[in-house]
C-alpha cells in the first residue's frame, strides 16, 4: 500500500510546475499524500499478532494521517471559497497566504495529537490473551484491551473527524451552487465523491468489527478493514489527484468558463466577471477586483496576494 503513496509522490513531484498541479495548491496535495502514506501504516498495526505498543500506534498513524489527507482537503476548498464565493460581493474576499493555512493545518494536528496524547495517558491499552484452547495453546491468540474510559475518547476522536467531514462537504456543495463545479481550480465533484467514500468505507468497517467478533473470522476482519482502509484512502487521492496528473497542463480547461456551468441565473450574473480559466489571468483579475474595493474602502483589512502558489 505504501508503494501506492511512494509512487503517486514520485509523479506528482515530477509535474511540481505544471500549471494544473500549481491550480490545485500543490504543497496541500502533497501533504495528502503523505496521510494516504500513514494511513496505509496502521494496516500492519492491525496484525493478527498483537504488541502492546501497536495498540497505541494505530489510532495515532489512522488519525494524524486522516487529518493530513481530509484536513488538507478541507483546507484547501475553505480557501477556494474564500476567493471566489465571498469575493462576489467583495465582503469578505481574502486570499490566505501558503503560510497562513499550513498554520491551520497545524492547528488541526495539534488537536489531534493532544487527543491521541491524553487517550494513551489516560486510558491505555493492554493485551490481553483470548484463549481457545486450553490443551492447545498454538490456538490461542493476543488481542488489545482498552479500558471503559477509552469509549470517552474515541467519541471526541469521531466527532472530531466527523465535523472536518461535513465541513468540507458543505464548502463543496456551497462552491457547486455557486457554479463553481468544472474547473482548474476547483474540486467540488472530487471532493463531494471523496467525503461520500469515506463515509461510506467507515460504514462498511464498523458494520465488520461489530459482526465479525468470533475467533473463527479474524483472518476475515483483518482482510475486510485492510480493504476498507485501502480504499478510503486510494479512492480519495485518485479522485483529487488523477485529473491533475493525466492534464497536468490544464488542458481540457483551455477556454472554458473559470465557472463551468452555473446553477442558477443569481449566479450566472454575480460570475460574469470572471471568464477565463487561464492561471494567471485568473489572478490578476483577483487583484484588480481587491484594489477597486480598497480604493472605496481604505480601512479595509482585505489581503491582495494571490491565493495560488
Amino acid at each position: 500500500m505504501e508503494v501506492v503513496s511512494i509512487t503517486l509522490m514520485f509523479f506528482l513531484y515530477t509535474h511540481w510546475d505544471s500549471k494544473n498541479v500549481k491550480a490545485g495548491q500543490r504543497i496541500f496535495l502533497a501533504l495528502m499524500v503523505i496521510g494516504t502514506f500513514f494511513v496505509y501504516l496502521t494496516v500492519p498495526f492491525w496484525m493478527l499478532h498483537q504488541e502492546r505498543v501497536f495498540c497505541h500506534l494505530r489510532y495515532w498513524f489512522l488519525s494524524i494521517g486522516f487529518t493530513l489527507l481530509f484536513g488538507s482537503l478541507t483546507l484547501k476548498t475553505f480557501r477556494i471559497k474564500s476567493i471566489f464565493v465571498s469575493s462576489m460581493a467583495l465582503k469578505s474576499a481574502k486570499a490566505y497566504t501558503d503560510n497562513q493555512m499550513l498554520s491551520l493545518l497545524g492547528v488541526l494536528l495539534f488537536i489531534d495529537i493532544l487527543i491521541c496524547l491524553i487517550w494513551s495517558a489516560a486510558s491505555p491499552a493492554s493485551v490481553v490473551v483470548i484463549e481457545i484452547d486450553t490443551f492447545r495453546q498454538a490456538h490461542n491468540y493476543y488481542q488489545c484491551s482498552y479500558p471503559p474510559t477509552a469509549i470517552v475518547m474515541l467519541i471526541i476522536m469521531l466527532l472530531y473527524k466527523t465535523f472536518m467531514i461535513c465541513f468540507g462537504l458543505y464548502l463543496s456543495v456551497l462552491l457547486w451552487m455557486y457554479g463553481f463545479g468544472n474547473s482548474m481550480f476547483v474540486e467540488s465533484r472530487q471532493t463531494i465523491f471523496s467525503m461520500y467514500n469515506v463515509i461510506i468505507c467507515v460504514v462498511v468497517g464498523v458494520a465488520l468489527e461489530v459482526t465479525l467478533t468470533t475467533s473463527d473470522s479474524r483472518e476475515t476482519l483483518f482482510v475486510a478493514r485492510s480493504i476498507c482502509i485501502f480504499l478510503t484512502g486510494f479512492m480519495t487521492i485518485m479522485a483529487i489527484l488523477a485529473p491533475r496528473l493525466t492534464d497536468p497542463e490544464g488542458l481540457e480547461h483551455q477556454g472554458n468558463d473559470l465557472t463551468g456551468q452555473s446553477n442558477g441565473s443569481k449566479s450566472q450574473q454575480s460570475l460574469s466577471t470572471i471568464q477565463s480559466a487561464d492561471y494567471e489571468q485568473v489572478t490578476r483579475k483577483y487583484a484588480a477586483l481587491v484594489k477597486r474595493y480598497k480604493l472605496k474602502h481604505p480601512d479595509s483589512d482585505v489581503e491582495d496576494d494571490v491565493y495560488v502558489s
